[in-house]
């Protein structure tokens, strides 16, 4: 299941062909972090760096591989949930992105994307909630799953496994 936003696949293509990296290598590293922590070890491998270079990117670098640990950690998790998938249960992806419309105005748009079993089949859905003036603010995505727990859709599972990726600057406080 392929959810990234085209941006993201074009952003990927061009540094792998900049870096001259076959795609076997980069399967595994679509996020941002992921790609930076290829970078700096591509960069370490340069004999002429200064010491003090070195070192900052050896700490960048550390850093990176506990973010990696992490996401192979949710990846595998993520991975059993689906393979474990009951007709109780639901997976919902939550992402908020803006972009600005025509008119150049600002539009957040809150995006879900909901799995489900249904039959022995694997079923998504994928809900936009565009807002023009709406702040990343908990009273907004509060009315959004307020509005989705209300469809059809919700009204026969038991559980619910939301997926964020919870930076800080996504929903702030009321």
């Amino acid at each position: 299941m392929e959810i990234e936003g085209a941006r993201g696949k074009r952003f990927l293509e061009i540094v792998k062909k900049d870096l001259h990296v076959s795609r076997s290598s980069w399967d595994n590293y679509s996020c941002k972090h992921c790609i930076d922590l290829q970078l700096i070890k591509i960069k370490l491998g340069n004999t002429e760096l200064e010491n003090e270079e070195r070192a900052n990117l050896q700490v960048k670098q550390r850093e990176l591989e506990k973010h990696l640990i992490v996401s192979r950690h949710q990846r595998a998790f993520y991975q059993h949930l689906l393979e474990n998938l009951t007709p109780l249960d639901v997976i919902v992806i939550m992402d908020l992105t803006k972009f600005n419309n025509i008119e150049g105005e600002h539009v957040h748009d809150l995006i879900l994307v909901v799995i489900w079993k249904e039959n022995n089949q694997m079923k998504t859905k994928i809900f936009n909630f565009l807002a023009q003036d709406a702040k990343k603010t908990f009273p907004y995505v509060r009315a959004v799953w307020k509005e989705l727990l209300a469809e059809p859709l919700f009204e026969n599972f038991r559980d619910i496994w939301i997926w964020s990726d919870t930076r800080p600057q996504h929903f702030l406080p009321g």
